[in-house]
């Protein structure tokens, strides 16, 4: 698989990104305002899933974006739920090389991990 190959011969720049990454996430939650557009956006999604009955719940996979306007949308009370894997910190092994396909996509013994690992954390979260 070129992408695969590629991953693996590029693995300096994705440690790189890895630790970026985890840089960032010890910071984000208290940093700048969250942009309008993206607050609509989770009022809009809160709104809709609590329309149909269900709880909102937000995930943010194992990947390298920091997504900082979640992580702060949540720290500041603006959802209700985040269930986020993207913290190299908190979750090392989805980072790992063998647990990654490319910088983005998981192994699928990666993948599974993952699903474990978002299941139990679906279930604490509904039934603490």
């Amino acid at each position: 698989d070129p992408k695969r190959q590629a991953f693996l011969n590029n693995l300096e720049q994705y440690q790189s990104e890895v630790t970026k990454l985890a840089k960032a996430r010890l910071t984000d939650a208290d940093q700048g305002s969250i942009p309008k557009n993206h607050l609509m956006l989770f009022d809009k999604i809160i709104t809709e899933v609590e329309a149909a009955g269900a709880t909102p719940i937000f995930i943010m996979p194992p990947t390298l974006l920091p997504q900082a306007s979640l992580h702060q949308a949540y720290a500041q009370g603006k959802i209700p739920y985040l269930l986020s894997f993207n913290n190299p910190a908190k979750t090392p092994a989805l980072y790992e090389i063998s647990q990654r396909h490319d910088s983005e996509h998981l192994t699928d013994p990666g993948a599974q991990y993952f699903t474990e690992l978002l299941a139990n954390a679906f279930v604490e979260t509904l039934h603490p």
